[in-house]
């Protein structure tokens, strides 16, 4: 809560709000300079409006794998649901059609069953009651 307040106090409402812009790479690097120089983490936290942890990671990739670290990072959030894959899709396809090419056999084994019972039954004389 206090850190809440703190950037309300220095941002106002627009730091609390949740779909924040992201950050570039320069301007992280400009966050992480500013580190270097002195300040603290969290006072540059604040001045951003962003989550201690969230600057401090950065500050930490940036120290182990450099600039080029933090260029491969990726923004936002990860999908929760991933597309089907075309090799799936092209495998349920495949799949469709073997089971309508089952389907189609079947349709001509019932119908030549059909009429052989058909002829079976005309060539026997009618049965007397």
């Amino acid at each position: 809560m206090r850190l809440w307040e703190r950037i309300y106090d220095k941002l106002g409402i627009d730091g609390l709000r949740h779909n924040k812009k992201h950050l570039t790479v320069c301007k992280i690097i400009e966050l992480i300079k500013r580190i270097e120089k002195g300040e603290s983490i969290q006072e540059v936290g604040i001045s951003v409006g962003r989550q201690i942890s969230l600057v401090s990671q950065w500050y930490r990739i940036y120290r182990q794998k450099g600039i080029d670290g933090l260029k491969s990072l990726k923004q936002g959030r990860k999908k929760k649901m991933k597309k089907p894959s075309k090799d799936r899709t092209k495998s349920e396809l495949e799949q469709l059609r073997e089971e309508n090419e089952y389907l189609r056999a079947e349709n001509e084994y019932l119908k030549k069953l059909r009429a052989l019972i058909q002829e079976e039954e005309k060539d026997q004389p009618p049965s007397k009651k």
